[in-house]
């Protein structure tokens, strides 16, 4: 038996005379069925589980809660300079950082000053925490006291921030 090679047209006019289309040079990819456009579903990881797997018409998903997998969430974090204060004989000066979430570290700097000049200062280091204060003291003296704070936040996600030193009111003491 001879064959025959059909091409161009010709190929394409016998192929629709037996009922077949011819294939396009591309292929593309196949539409997504009315009845399943639009559609979502809802995956509950069970706990103790670190993932749940989902097949439906031959493709499958797999899906982790979001504490696996690494969330762009915003975390904000506050300066509060507090107004110095008087405790047994000492002038104090204090502030907080609080943040909205876990950090992967705060460094506190405070410092008390009197008319103007710095008296007193000290800083800490908290890792792994929403917030953390610190304090300092200076013998009292008649005259204005304020509180001078500022913040170093290091982020879990890497990089840092920085909060520009804030002050509290000026208090008179006499």
């Amino acid at each position: 038996m001879r064959r025959k090679s059909l091409g161009g047209t010709a190929a394409a006019a016998a192929l629709a005379a037996l009922g077949v289309a011819a294939a396009p040079a591309a292929v593309a990819a196949p539409a997504v069925p009315r009845h399943l456009a639009g559609h979502t579903s809802t995956f509950t990881v069970p706990a103790g589980r670190r993932s749940v797997t989902d097949t439906a018409g031959g493709a499958s998903v797999t899906v982790v809660p979001s504490s696996q997998t690494s969330p762009k969430a915003t975390v904000n974090c506050t300066l509060t300079v507090n107004n110095p204060y008087l405790s047994g004989g000492y002038v104090e000066g204090q502030a907080v950082v609080n943040c909205t979430g876990v950090v992967a570290q705060i460094q506190i700097a405070v410092g008390l000053y009197y008319n103007g000049n710095l008296m007193n200062s000290g800083t800490e280091t908290v890792p792994s925490t929403m917030s953390t204060g610190w304090y300092v003291q200076y013998p009292v003296q008649s005259g204005q006291w304020q509180t001078g704070a500022l913040a170093d936040i290091s982020w879990t996600t890497g990089g840092t921030g920085a909060i520009p030193e804030n002050y509290s009111s000026a208090v008179t003491f006499s």
